[in-house]
C-alpha cells in the first residue's frame, strides 16, 4: 500500500504511518499553512498587468526626476528632493504591497530594503495601496517642482 501524502501541495511529505484516515495533514504546521495559502487571494492578470504598469510608470517619472534635477544645477539640486523621495516612496508602497499579496513574510521585505522586521511592518502595513488605488496625480505632481 502506497503512504498517503500530505494534502499542502507545498509539502508532499508522506502522512505518519499511524494517521487516522481522516487526517489530511503530515503536521498541524502544515495544515495552518494550507489554511493560510486557501485564504488568501490569488490576483488576476489584469491585476498583475495593472499593478507592473503602475510600477514601470513611477520608476520612469523617477528617472526623468532625477534626470532633471542633474541638469538642473547645484542650486537648484536640492529642490528636487522632496519629489524624488515621494515618487521613491511611492514605488516602495507599490512593491511592499505586491510582495506581501504574493505571500512575502516581513522578514524577508525588511531583508530586501534593508530594514529590521519590524520597521518594515510598521512603515508598510497601513500603507496597502494597489495600482488601481493610487491616485494618477500621486505621481504627476512630484515632477513639477
Amino acid at each position: 500500500m502506497t503512504p498517503r501524502a500530505c494534502a499542502n501541495p507545498r509539502c508532499g511529505r508522506p502522512l505518519p504511518a499511524h494517521a487516522p484516515a481522516t487526517q489530511r495533514h503530515c503536521s498541524a504546521a502544515c495544515r495552518q499553512a494550507r489554511h493560510r495559502e486557501r485564504g488568501r487571494p490569488t490576483p488576476n492578470d489584469r491585476q498583475r498587468a495593472a499593478l507592473a504598469q503602475h510600477f514601470r510608470a513611477t520608476a520612469e517619472l523617477l528617472a526623468a526626476a532625477a534626470n532633471n534635477a542633474a541638469t538642473a544645477g547645484p542650486e537648484a539640486l536640492s529642490a528636487h528632493v522632496p519629489a524624488l523621495a515621494a515618487l521613491l516612496d511611492t514605488l516602495t508602497v507599490t512593491a511592499v504591497a505586491h510582495d506581501r499579496e504574493h505571500g512575502d513574510s516581513w522578514p524577508v521585505i525588511a531583508a530586501r530594503l534593508h530594514l529590521e522586521p519590524e520597521t518594515a511592518r510598521r512603515r508598510h502595513v497601513n500603507k496597502r495601496h494597489r495600482a488601481a488605488d493610487l491616485p494618477p496625480q500621486a505621481t504627476g505632481t512630484a515632477t513639477r517642482t
